[in-house]
Order: C-alpha cells, then sequence, then structure tokens
C-alpha cells in the first residue's frame, strides 16, 4: 500500500492487452496522483471515453 501512494497507480496495456490504449491512458489520466491532472469532472471523462 504504502508503495502506491509515494509512486501512484501505472496502468499498462500490456497487462490488459484486450483494453485499447487510449482507454488506458484516460484511466491513467483519473488516477493520477497530482489532483491537478486528473479529470476536472466526470462529465470531462465521460466525453473522453466516448470520443477517445
Amino acid at each position: 500500500m504504502m508503495v502506491i501512494g509515494s509512486r501512484g497507480v501505472r496502468v499498462s496495456y500490456l497487462s490488459a492487452p484486450h483494453v485499447p490504449s487510449t482507454v488506458c491512458e484516460i484511466i491513467q489520466r483519473a488516477l493520477n496522483k497530482d489532483p491537478g491532472q486528473r479529470w476536472q469532472s466526470a462529465g470531462a471523462m465521460r466525453t473522453a471515453l466516448m470520443h477517445g
């Protein structure tokens, strides 16, 4: 648990090859340790998922 807290979470396309890389990137942004780098709203994330 401490490792996740200090380094954040990394989403890898290699661990889920059936998931499109754009979806992995969207999820990675949602899990970013820095709140300023995360999606600013659920609607913005939804839009990215729908059009990504």
